[in-house]
């Protein structure tokens, strides 16, 4: 109650002064003598001093612009090296898709190297097969020839004036 009380009459008497304020011809009088007034805050630089002079804040600004421009310089530098590496990722890629060419280049050569083989392979067995059959016909000629000169007559072949050989 106390409390409702209080800001009753506070409110009451700004009331009071806003209209004795306003009635009174030395409305702009009192603007001009009350004006906020606008409180700048000190300078700080890096380290924490305080600027006053002039001379302070140039030498405060020249050591800024130093600063940015060292930092625009660093980011630069960054960009070459983002469009440096940006090139090498291209190349690389390049590289990639010929070394895929090459690579499928190589697995054909492979492939076809592997069916010239297996070629090659089927020539070698059916030479060893015709090997195989000429050897035994040959066997089979020896044997037959054998028996035909087993047959026939020694004698016979005597009187004509061959010669038998053995």
């Amino acid at each position: 109650m106390l409390f409702y009380i209080v800001s009753l009459i506070l409110a009451t008497s700004v009331l009071i002064v806003a209209v004795l304020i306003f009635v009174s011809e030395d409305l702009s009088a009192f603007k001009n003598k009350y004006a906020s007034r606008t409180f700048e805050l000190p300078i700080l630089s890096p380290n924490g001093q305080i600027l006053n002079t002039v001379d302070d804040l140039e030498e405060e600004l020249s050591y800024l612009k130093e600063k940015l421009d060292e930092k625009q310089n660093e980011i630069e530098k960054s960009k070459l090296k983002v469009c440096t590496a940006s090139d090498s990722l291209k190349k690389l890629g390049e590289t990639s898709d010929e070394v895929k060419k090459y690579y499928i280049k190589l697995k054909n050569d492979i492939m076809r190297s592997e069916k010239e083989c297996l070629d090659l392979q089927d020539q070698i067995q059916l030479y060893k097969e015709k090997q195989k059959k000429l050897r035994q016909e040959v066997k089979d000629n020896v044997k037959y020839y054998s028996n035909i000169l087993s047959n026939i007559d020694l004698k016979s072949i005597e009187m004509q004036d061959y010669e038998i050989v053995q």
